[in-house]
């Protein structure tokens, strides 16, 4: 069973209490350091701590993945009735009311956090990397008889627009993964090339509703501009051909986006 202690019940308890913040005690988490302010300063635990060689005014408790402190073990997964027992001189029903407090409070701060799982949507920039055999053709000539590429395409950069299915993994909640479709402008088209694939996104708190997104994939592009038929780089050009020739063919390109959501 978890039970949990906060600086919520001041009023039930001293106005103290309110100058350190809140504290919990629960199985399995760490108390800050107002959680033995709070002690302190509302039950009197100077001497039972200190009798167990804590200074809880200025010990750390627990924190970083250190062994649980004395005083954590004193407070951790207790009753409202086992604490009233070990301190007399407060009732079972002040720290019943203390935990129903903290447990309303984490319920609040849960429903106002956001979620990454879900559709949203993300812009950034993408670079794709053509994955068939001979290059893309931007400009191209005849020189000497033989046809040269003077600029190839096989590696492009642009905008992106992106929308992503996601997933929350992590018990932080400040990750998820799953599919996602985008689209690409070029330099000539408002829409050049559309894919889709995986991406994971990241944020810093549960209270972002932005993240950075990375993912990858593959594009299609229908209309890419190749050498025509006859027409072979670096090879002697067909008889009588005096500019090269160029075709659009359907092309796939392995593809990775950087996107960011608002």
């Amino acid at each position: 069973m978890s039970n949990r202690m906060c600086s919520g019940t001041a009023l039930i308890f001293t106005l103290a209490v309110t100058c350190f913040g809140s504290c919990t005690a629960t199985i399995g988490e760490r108390l800050p350091e107002a959680g033995y302010r709070f002690a302190v300063t509302t039950i009197g635990t100077d001497s039972t701590v200190a009798a167990q060689g804590q200074d809880p005014k200025t010990t750390p408790a627990g924190q970083g993945g250190q062994e649980p402190s004395a005083f954590e073990r004193m407070f951790a997964g207790k009753t409202a009735q086992d604490l009233a027992n070990q301190f007399p001189s407060v009732s079972a029903q002040t720290f019943q009311e203390a935990f129903r407090d903290a447990v309303v409070q984490k319920q609040t701060k849960e429903q106002k956090a956001d979620s990454l799982s879900g559709f949203n949507f993300g812009t950034g920039i993408g670079a794709t990397f053509d994955l068939h055999h001979g290059s893309r053709v931007k400009a191209a000539s005849i020189r000497d008889g033989t046809v040269r590429i003077d600029e190839e395409g096989d590696v492009q950069l642009g905008l992106v627009l992106e929308t992503h299915y996601f997933v929350e993994i992590g018990n932080k909640r400040l990750a998820g993964i799953g599919p996602f479709v985008a689209i690409k402008t070029g330099e000539n088209d408002l829409i050049d090339e559309a894919g889709l694939g995986v991406m994971v996104g990241f944020r810093r708190t549960i209270e972002d509703t932005n993240s950075f997104n990375i993912g990858v994939g593959v594009m299609v592009d229908p209309d890419a501009e190749v050498l025509a038929d006859g027409f072979i780089a670096n090879q002697p050009a067909p008889a009588g051909a005096t500019d090269v020739a160029t075709k659009k063919e359907e092309r796939f390109s392995f593809a990775i986006v950087f996107s960011y959501t608002f």
